[in-house]
């Protein structure tokens, strides 16, 4: 998969009820996500799913979390993705260092914080790019899966 720039915006989304956040930095604005203890399978020798240098060969279940229409605020996000998958950098850096921890705040309807899911030791797959139309707003939203080791989940007061 190619990894192409992005324009970032500064405001995310109205609609967006999910913050993700990547070693303290506001990456992505969410419209939504699947259950965080889920499992998924996936086969690294299947054709097309970008998944060498970071699985071991043959079929692997993990717990995982699916994100939906993430729109974009930090190139760091797309950085860190392309990393994880570019197979000269995977041959020099271990796993370990690749993975990363992720906390996605879910806000209610008045964009309070409620509940954080705090994801450790992350990697991401299934990488897309949602082109939701032909103008400005193409190539600007993903949806991908993030493979994590374990989740603390709390919930928080209104403020």
């Amino acid at each position: 998969m190619a990894i192409v720039p992005v324009t970032v915006r500064s405001v995310p989304l109205t609609n967006a009820y999910f913050e993700m956040y990547l070693d303290q930095a506001l990456v992505a604005a969410i419209t939504s996500i699947g259950a965080i203890k889920s499992t998924v399978a996936a086969n690294p020798s299947k054709s097309g799913t970008q998944l060498h240098s970071v699985f071991s060969p043959g079929a692997v279940t993990y717990e995982a979390c699916e994100i939906k229409q993430a729109q974009i605020l930090d190139v760091a996000l797309i950085n860190w993705f392309g990393f994880v998958h570019d197979p000269i950098s995977a041959g020099k850096v271990s796993i370990d260092e690749m993975k990363k921890n992720i906390i996605i705040y879910v806000n209610d309807s008045q964009m309070r914080r409620r509940i954080k899911h705090e994801l450790f030791y992350c990697l991401p797959t299934s990488i897309a790019w949602d082109a939701l139309d032909s103008n400005a707003e193409a190539n600007t939203f993903l949806s991908f899966t993030i493979q994590h080791e374990y989740a603390i989940t709390t919930y928080l007061e209104p403020k």
